[in-house]
């Protein structure tokens, strides 16, 4: 491992540290301090590690809820499958001394009634699909926008840092 990596790892070690036993995430001045390493480095390998947890948190937001949606989705479809046919085999048993005529009538009603609410459901469900898609793309361009401040931050913060570097210098 050369020099890079390991400091690259020492600041993801104490970055990753800091974030769980405080719950929040680390300052680069704690990071600096924890990890032993000079301000400039620290900041660009921060900018790295936020990043990289931006995208953990959003993928893992991501598969959350696409696994409700399809669980539920799965749940739905199962319950209502199981309540039509139950409901078709109790009226077929009911209908059993009727004529083949009305029986037909009457499963070609419950199929009916069957495939509209299977309609309703699935537009229920396309509804709650954009609603949450919509909501991880306000969150995607929410996350863009925080990583933009902090680097436009740490890169603000850098210029202050070198000009006073500069100004301590030439006295």
């Amino acid at each position: 491992m050369n020099d890079f990596q390991e400091t690259q790892k020492r600041v993801f070690d104490a970055a990753d540290k800091l974030l769980e036993e405080t719950g929040r995430k680390p300052t680069v001045h704690q990071v600096r301090r924890l990890a032993g390493v000079d301000m400039n480095t620290t900041c660009e390998l921060m900018r790295e590690w936020k990043s990289r947890q931006s995208e953990k948190t959003s993928l893992s937001l991501n598969e959350q809820y696409e696994e409700r949606l399809f669980n539920g989705a799965a749940t739905l479809t199962k319950e209502m499958g199981e309540t039509t046919q139950s409901g078709f085999s109790s009226t077929l048993k009911y209908y059993e001394g009727e004529r083949l005529e009305k029986r037909k009538k009457l499963i070609a009603r419950v199929m009916a009634e069957y495939y509209e609410t299977m309609d309703k459901q699935l537009a229920v469900f396309s509804e709650n699909k954009a609603t949450f898609q919509e909501a991880l793309r306000q969150h995607d361009l929410y996350l863009a926008m925080q990583v933009k401040a902090h680097k436009l931050a740490c890169d603000k913060y850098h210029q202050a840092m070198m000009r006073l570097w500069r100004k301590e210098r030439s006295f």
